[in-house]
């Protein structure tokens, strides 16, 4: 194929990503710098009904890592980073767009119940490390495990989200996490008429009248920063809303059971196996 097509192609993938956004969560503020790390996932060739974006981080400049569920069924992707806006024409000096070649789901990965949902992309060609694209680190393994993640850091999830099921705005999002503690939140989930057993592979969102997760969420990135090398590392990929309450219009409040997001702790052996990086 030639650079002229490809190009085309490009262009085209630029064109689609801002026309079909849709979905994401609330309550979010705009990002005033790029993220490089933050990933956009557009899945095709589903033969699901899924047909929503996914949020990823890129690992490394080939491997994107995003949630199992959000990917399922899919047999081509294509992934943008370092925008900060739907505008992919207009950014396109410091942005840039792959392609994924092969996905690798966790090898038990349980669709119906989200267990071990968590998935790696390799795209082509790869993302040119620069200022404004660039991967993530992992975390030391005993920063982040159990409650450890709402004691020792703040929060900050990211994602191309919506501020209800309706309304997009134009830029990444960005909003501090509250965690709620694995007892707290086990307790909301063992009652009527959830009755749900919480994984040790996910953590929660403190429940908010203000912020989400609204559809097609799945896969962005929580994270936190260093403080003594100042770099940011991932500490988690939203998962679901389990009641599914979005807000349907700017002024509703989100009200709901805590929203469900998955550890990356207890993936780092898997994710290295893959050629992923190791934790810090």
């Amino acid at each position: 194929m030639s650079w002229t097509v490809i190009g085309a192609l490009i262009l085209l993938s630029s064109q689609a990503f801002a026309e079909d956004l849709e979905g994401r969560f609330t309550g979010g503020a705009d990002v005033q710098f790029v993220p490089g790390f933050v990933a956009t996932i557009l899945p095709l060739g589903l033969v699901t009904n899924n047909t929503e974006f996914c949020g990823g981080v890129l690992i490394n400049s080939s491997l994107v890592l995003t949630v199992a569920s959000c990917m399922f069924g899919s047999n081509a992707a294509i992934i943008s980073a370092g925008f900060r806006t739907d505008n992919l024409v207009a950014e396109i000096a410091t942005g840039q767009i792959s392609y994924m070649t092969q996905i690798y789901y966790h090898p038990d990965f349980m669709r119906n119940t989200h267990i071990n949902d968590i998935a790696i992309i390799r795209v082509y060609p790869p993302f040119n490390i620069t200022s404004t694209v660039y991967p993530i680190n992992l975390p030391k393994g005993s920063n982040v495990r159990g409650d450890a993640i709402g004691k020792n850091w703040q929060l900050t999830w990211f994602s191309f989200g919506n501020f209800n099921q309706t309304t997009m705005p134009d830029t990444m999002q960005s909003v501090e996490f509250t965690y709620l503690p694995t007892k707290n939140c086990t307790s909301i989930y063992a009652k009527k008429p959830y009755w749900y057993t919480l994984q040790k592979t996910l953590f929660c969102m403190a429940p908010s009248q203000t912020v989400g997760i609204c559809p097609g969420d799945a896969g962005s990135p929580v994270i936190a920063v260093d403080k003594k090398t100042n770099k940011p590392f991932l500490v988690g990929l939203a998962n679901r809303d389990t009641d599914d309450r979005c807000p349907v219009t700017p002024t509703a409040t989100n009200k709901h059971t805590p929203d469900l997001f998955v550890r990356i702790d207890p993936f780092f052996k898997w994710i290295q196996s893959m050629g992923g990086p190791k934790s810090q």
